[in-house]
């Protein structure tokens, strides 16, 4: 079995014991992808970084493991209402497809669940296979389920994020546009969801994400068919093409596909 089989077996099977309690997607608060201040980084944005400001492989993991972490020990709280799951590094290595699970993945997980615990998203706990959620908002407080109340507003994730086969081709810029679709997306009853358009400007501004993570993200995701590009070709002859075949002047207006929305109802 290679890792993609496996990647989908594991996610499948999560899927399947999750559904009813998360049938919808799992909740994120926005506070976790909107920047505190004007051209600040988001928590999320802090996440992807290392101490000296970049991002790659490091940040890539701890980003999908904390997403991972919300959908499965999001729905699971002791007595004490800590959301916690104990779950053996290799599992999280498969699920998120990482090469050689058992060894060099695991690796990679243990260094990611450390670099979580450090930036007061997880909680610390001696067994290394325990996994106690914090907050999105990295104030080392113990994870609630957010309310949508005022201050605690929130989206959701939808489980074909793991489940549809796309986690090994998205980088991190990939995954980080996403998520930040997901926050500002009106998901509609029926048909295809509205059209975003995420101008440099105000993608800096409102999330702390660098116009390259932008643009990668943007193009990264209409070839994996997650974003589909709806820019009118009237606005595309209007302004013409640029350098490498990019519009001048000009944001791509996309739509998230209606398989990577989270559903309304059952």
């Amino acid at each position: 079995m290679d890792y993609q089989q496996q990647q989908q077996q594991v996610a499948r099977h999560v899927a399947r014991t999750l559904r009813g309690r998360n049938f919808q997607g799992f909740p994120i608060r926005r506070s976790f992808v909107f920047s505190p201040e004007p051209r600040t980084p988001s928590p999320m944005v802090e996440l992807m970084r290392t101490a000296k400001g970049g991002g790659g492989k490091g940040g890539r993991v701890r980003l999908l493991l904390y997403l991972a972490a919300l959908w499965i020990a999001g729905t699971q709280k002791d007595e004490n209402g800590t959301y916690f799951t104990q779950r053996a590094p290799r599992f999280w290595a498969e699920l998120l497809e990482l090469e050689d699970p058992s060894v060099k993945g695991a690796r990679a997980i243990r260094n990611a669940r450390d670099a979580l615990i450090e930036r007061g998203l997880f909680l610390p706990h001696p067994d290394p296979r325990v996994i106690i959620l914090c907050r999105e908002d990295r104030k080392g407080e113990k994870y609630s389920i957010p309310t949508g109340g005022q201050g605690d507003s929130y989206f959701r994730v939808p489980e074909e994020f793991f489940t549809g086969g796309k986690i090994k081709k998205m980088t991190l810029p990939g995954i980080a546009m996403y998520v930040i679709a997901l926050s500002v997306v009106k998901i509609p009853e029926k048909g295809m969801p509205p059209s975003l358009v995420f101008r440099p400007h105000v993608t800096r501004e409102k999330f702390g994400l660098a116009d390259l993570s932008r643009k990668k993200g943007i193009k990264e995701l209409i070839d994996l068919d997650i974003f589909i590009d709806v820019t009118d070709p009237l606005e595309i002859m209007r302004y013409g093409y640029g350098y490498e075949g990019q519009p001048r002047n000009l944001s791509k207006s996309v739509a998230i596909n209606p398989a990577y929305l989270p559903r309304l109802t059952r």
